[in-house]
């Protein structure tokens, strides 16, 4: 497990061995300290290489003077990229989200190859969203699109995708 982002606008990334029960400190910071961010973790959707290839992704957030309409890749290629000492150049900048968002939903699809990142607060409004936005990797390269409303705006929810609801239309 990893932690990223707090009400401190902490940069860190706290991982989680739930073998041992002990928390690491990484020194991988984030580029952009940011609290209130949505985070998730997918697969490349390269079908070309034999690694495999995931991304964790930090989205938005708050910067401690606005929303930011950024995220942040970490690319992962096995487990030991994430259990040994990283630094702070591991991170690097994804697409730019089409408007500065903080405290929005995301959940994974099954097959781990999309994030579906739903409501928040968006721009300099403190309005909840309706939106629905869609992350995708592919050969490396990544990109977000509009994808859908939802019937209420959310703020703070908490989102999770069914087991093969999704898949269909998200292929």
């Amino acid at each position: 497990m990893i932690t990223i982002g707090c009400s401190r606008n902490n940069q860190e990334p706290w991982l989680y061995n739930m073998q041992s029960m002990q928390w690491t400190l990484k020194s991988a910071a984030l580029m952009t300290a940011r609290h209130f961010p949505a985070c998730g973790m997918i697969l490349d959707s390269s079908e070309e290489s034999p690694l495999i290839t995931s991304y964790i992704v930090i989205i938005g957030g708050n910067d401690g003077q606005s929303k930011v309409d950024t995220t942040e890749l970490f690319e992962v290629t096995a487990q030991e990229d994430i259990d040994d000492e990283l630094d702070y150049s591991s991170w690097k900048h994804g697409p730019m989200l089409p408007y500065m968002l903080s405290k929005a939903a995301v959940s994974t699809t099954s097959n781990k190859k999309k994030l579906v990142l739903a409501g928040g607060k968006k721009d300099a409004d403190d309005m909840p969203s309706s939106d629905i936005l869609l992350f995708q990797c592919l050969n490396g390269f990544c990109s977000w699109k509009q994808w859908g409303k939802l019937k209420q705006p959310r703020l703070n929810a908490v989102a999770l995708i069914l087991p093969g609801y999704m898949d269909e239309i998200c292929t």
